[in-house]
């Protein structure tokens, strides 16, 4: 995998299109992998235990129970701003 992302690497660099190692992460998943560190242009890319994308976070073990959690959160904020506001014009 290692070279494969030399070779894409070099691709992006001859292309002029070279890839912001600072935005790229790594998150290893499934039971059975072995936790390889990966490198593009010379730079160790970070690893990442949870990640989100397109409004969907993702951890490791890929359950979904991070992503209930968060989204339950976001609504109960959402419940409690509106009940304070809703209290609080009607005195």
């Amino acid at each position: 995998m290692q070279s494969d992302l030399n070779v894409l690497s070099n691709w992006a660099t001859i292309n002029k299109m070279p890839f912001n190692v600072n935005k790229c992460k790594v998150m290893h998943v499934g039971r059975k992998n072995e936790k390889v560190d990966y490198t593009i242009m010379g730079t160790k890319i970070p690893k990442a235990v949870e990640e989100k994308d397109l409004g969907v976070h993702f951890s490791e073990n890929f359950k979904p129970n991070l992503n209930c959690d968060k989204a339950s959160k976001a609504a109960n904020k959402l419940v409690g701003l509106i009940k304070r506001n809703i209290s609080n014009r009607g005195a």
